[in-house]
């Protein structure tokens, strides 16, 4: 269990049911594609799913336990709409170079917070990766630095 934490996977997955041409997910497994890497997963996952359809992307953590990956009990559920945009901001990225997915998934937590708590915005202005909402504003120049 100690050396399954050690070697999990944090990512960013796409949920694929129990899709699979040539290797489908076995009885009580889903699959999952880390959508940075391409990977797929088939992870053993006793409790259902509801609400999750094919296609959905959510953050999550892989844990090898037994010759198989198991979720974490922590997941962050991004809101369907914005699958587009951010597939699309992960192949930016890539056409930049080395995607830090540490960087990429915290941009996520903290726009998915941003629309659990700010219900009444746009979501395009809380997913947005260009001019990220409630950003610090840049200092006019002659500004003082407070604190």
């Amino acid at each position: 269990m100690i050396i399954g934490l050690t070697q999990s996977r944090l990512g960013l997955y796409e949920y694929r049911g129990q899709r699979g041409i040539l290797r489908p997910p076995k009885q009580g497994q889903v699959r999952v594609r880390d959508v940075v890497t391409g990977d797929d997963f088939n992870v053993t996952e006793r409790r259902q799913m509801h609400g999750l359809e094919v296609g959905d992307l959510f953050e999550a953590r892989l844990v090898p336990m037994g010759g198989t990956f198991h979720f974490s009990s922590s997941f962050t559920y991004h809101p369907r709409g914005m699958r587009r945009l951010i597939l699309r901001e992960i192949k930016r990225r890539k056409k930049q170079g080395q995607i830090s997915v540490r960087d990429l998934l915290w941009e996520l937590e903290r726009m998915q917070l941003q629309s659990e708590r700010f219900k009444n915005v746009n979501i395009e202005a809380i997913y947005d990766f260009d001019k990220p909402f409630l950003a610090p504003r840049a200092r006019k120049q002659g500004e003082a630095a407070h604190g």
